[in-house]
């Protein structure tokens, strides 16, 4: 029975080339993973087709809450995980409460949009995952 070596089976040229590929697959993983875009992303409030702010992201940033001045009054946007939703308004502000009781939004494909205020909320991402489906 032989004893496996890995000195018989690679040579010293072989090795490097395996760590040089190792530490290239490392750099592009933190390169392209890490730094890049993905878990990140901007979130974009428009009141009548004007951009209004234009908040930029990452999936681990704190909480935050983001208040907009709309027609109506005073509209409070929550930024948490990647996701925006618009908190509760009083009736003055937004009588159906429509733009609220959307929930979260995490894609483009799906804008929170309070038509009394004119205000429309887009949370665009870097991820280039899907963003809508036809049929």
């Amino acid at each position: 029975m032989r004893h496996f070596s890995l000195r018989r089976l690679m040579t010293p040229y072989d090795l490097g080339l395996a760590a040089a590929i190792l530490v290239a697959a490392l750099v592009s993983f933190y390169w392209v993973g890490f730094a890049g875009a993905a878990g990140a992303g901007v979130l974009r409030v428009e009141i009548e087709g004007r951009l209004v702010t234009e908040v930029t992201f990452k999936v681990t940033d704190p909480p935050r809450l983001i208040p907009v001045r709309a027609p109506r009054g005073l509209v409070t946007i929550e930024l948490r995980d990647g996701r925006a939703r618009v908190l509760p308004l009083p009736v003055e502000v937004c009588p159906l409460g429509i733009c609220w009781n959307s929930g979260w939004t995490g894609s483009p494909a799906k804008a929170i949009v309070c038509l009394p205020n004119r205000l429309v909320l887009r949370v665009l991402t870097g991820a280039g995952g899907i963003d809508g489906i036809t049929r």
